[in-house]
């Protein structure tokens, strides 16, 4: 099933993906959908409307199941509902297998999706982090971030560290500090 429609499946039992679709592929065809015209849900006759529900049937007691086929690594299914054409729920992908879907073009126009591409990078080089002075860089920009915020994330912890990399005589990192506690002193 996901190999004709070009999205990432997740085999639950090896955690092994087939037809792997990247983050970079999937922003790609999202953009491509946000710029389509939306597509428009035809009016439905009144005939329509009644051949819908049976009568002396309320809709709302219409059995329709389209569960998440994410299982946990406990063995648990999730108990969302799927979203419509995917297999899973939002949490579990359900965006990145309907690129056109009318939520994942609204979550790439207000740049959620962009947000969550800066998060990823972001992530993925703080793993990169390896040298003593890169190590101590980090730990400084997460105890100054929990200090001053109470949240320290990706991208900000990876800003500190590049004020603290920089070779300008500690300019940089004063200034971050520095915009970091008139941030705090505004809120607090």
């Amino acid at each position: 099933m996901g190999r004709q429609h070009n999205f990432d499946v997740v085999r639950n039992r090896t955690r092994k993906r087939s037809n792997p679709q990247t983050w970079a592929q999937f922003e790609a065809s999202v953009a491509e959908h946000a710029f389509k015209k939306p597509r428009r849900k035809p009016n439905m006759t009144a005939t329509q409307l009644a051949n819908l529900v049976p009568p002396g049937q309320s809709q709302f007691l219409k059995q329709v199941i389209r569960p998440c086929q994410f299982v946990k690594k406990n063995g648990e299914r999730c108990k969302c509902w799927a979203m419509r054409g995917a297999s899973r729920c939002q949490s579990h992908g359900g965006y990145r297998e309907v690129p056109g879907h009318p939520a994942t073009v609204r979550l790439y126009q207000s740049g959620a999706i962009q947000h969550q591409t800066a998060h990823r990078t972001a992530r993925a080089a703080m793993y990169r982090l390896k040298t003593p002075r890169e190590l101590q860089a980090l730990e400084a920009a997460r105890s100054v971030l929990l200090e001053y915020t109470d949240q320290a994330n990706a991208v900000n912890i990876m800003h500190g560290v590049a004020c603290f990399m920089a070779n300008d005589g500690g300019s940089a990192w004063r200034r971050w500090v520095t915009d970091l506690r008139i941030k705090s002193e505004k809120l607090g």
